[in-house]
């Protein structure tokens, strides 16, 4: 339990280094696509895509604090740092 709080409180940590406009560019898409994850993370008991030991409040609190830590800054910083960095080929 300890090692999840921290690791949503770390996550978040991390966008301090951001500015506060790339933070609200990004946040719409990290939305989505937290959105999307949860949405998968409700599907998982019928798919069984992977399993979480304990019951199911143990469940959910594990794919929450996933979904809203690590999942949410990395989403950001990765759009962030992938702006404007690919190759562009024109015809």
């Amino acid at each position: 339990m300890i090692l999840r709080v921290l690791l949503v409180i770390l996550s978040w940590f991390s966008l301090i280094f951001l500015r506060r406009t790339d933070i609200l560019r990004y946040s719409p898409a990290a939305i989505l696509v937290s959105f999307i994850l949860t949405v998968v993370s409700f599907i998982n008991p019928v798919l069984k895509l992977w399993k979480v030991k304990g019951n199911k409040k143990a469940q959910v609190l594990a794919d929450l604090s996933f979904i809203i830590g690590p999942f949410f800054a990395a989403t950001i910083w990765v759009f962030k740092l992938s702006f404007h960095s690919f190759p562009y080929t024109y015809s």
